[in-house]
């Protein structure tokens, strides 16, 4: 082999195995998704249905028929139509394009609470599950004193106490959906830390930190992400009915919501499709992540993937 191809092949010969690899990866991962939809069609359905809230949120300014502040006094309040799918509200503002904009700012609040809630739960709840005693004794009664807050109460409470805005929401719903998440992971720790593998990486000496990161994390992120496709539909819940009630993303930006507060609170009577709605977005939403938590929770239950 002359010096040339022997350059050409000791350059080529380590990105073999690396592409290897990635094609492995997308092998299982394609598979997984597969082996989901066939596990739960309903879930897969809702899979389905929150990636189009998604698709619509991001191109929400290339569907989007109007501006969604962009008022029309002589359209006020018209029914839906073929200029108006989903008709107009009091200012003359177009339903369809209000909905399609308040799904961005629904999904940012909900998805970086969610986010938010699950990571400080899921460091929380390894570290006190982990290190056990003391720590994890108050650190149990700080979790019991944030659940004994209804959801809406509490993020109610931090909504006046830190002022109104986007990034208050998000912290507001985000503390909200901690508790749970903490717990969860505690009851994976407590199981797994007196596993064998465990105990063999204490005795090789592995410091606390060490044991916690590369060996419990893992086990705790299957039942992570199903808490967090759960609490995605509380928080887009939660963030609704902030908006509903006054204090959640001030006007005129618009968030489902502040669309159905708006209306109600021009009127004790007002037109359906004002309500309608930007209550079936809200509703669909929920379910679907509701649906996607428990579809995702048995695809993650050996016994139920067994059955």
């Amino acid at each position: 082999m002359s010096a040339d191809r022997m350059a050409v092949a000791g350059s080529l010969a380590p990105v073999e195995p690396i592409q290897q690899t990635a094609r492995l990866g997308q092998g299982l991962a394609i598979g997984g998704v597969r082996r989901f939809f066939a596990s739960s069609t309903i879930g897969g359905v809702a899979a389905v249905l929150l990636v189009v809230v998604g698709l619509v949120a991001l191109l929400a300014p290339l569907l989007a028929p109007y501006p969604p502040l962009e008022a029309d006094y002589a359209a006020t309040q018209a029914p839906p139509s073929v200029q108006h799918l989903l008709g107009t509200d009091h200012l003359g503002r177009d339903t369809l394009s209000r909905i399609m904009f308040g799904t961005r700012v629904t999904l940012v609040v909900s998805l970086a609470s969610v986010g938010l809630g699950a990571s400080v739960g899921l460091l929380w709840g390894i570290t006190a599950g982990y290190l056990g005693h003391r720590f994890d004794m108050v650190s149990q009664r700080l979790v019991e004193i944030l659940m004994a807050f209804p959801t809406l109460i509490l993020a109610m409470l931090l909504m006046v106490s830190l002022g109104a805005g986007l990034v208050t929401v998000v912290v507001a719903v985000g503390v909200s959906q901690i508790p749970l998440a903490t717990r969860i992971s505690r009851s994976v720790v407590l199981s797994v830390k007196e596993t064998a593998y465990v105990e063999a990486a204490r005795c090789a000496g592995a410091t606390p930190w060490r044991i916690m990161g590369r060996h419990i994390t893992p086990q705790c992120i299957a039942p992570i992400m199903v808490v967090a496709t759960v609490n995605l539909g509380a928080a887009v819940f939660t963030e609704a009915a902030l908006s509903f009630l006054g204090v959640g993303v001030p006007p005129p930006t618009p968030s489902w919501g502040n669309m159905l507060g708006g209306v109600l609170a021009q009127s004790f009577n007002p037109p359906w499709w004002l309500v309608v709605f930007p209550g079936l977005a809200i509703a669909s939403t929920v379910m679907a992540a509701n649906l996607l938590g428990d579809a995702l929770r048995d695809f993650f239950d050996p016994r139920t993937r067994r059955r």
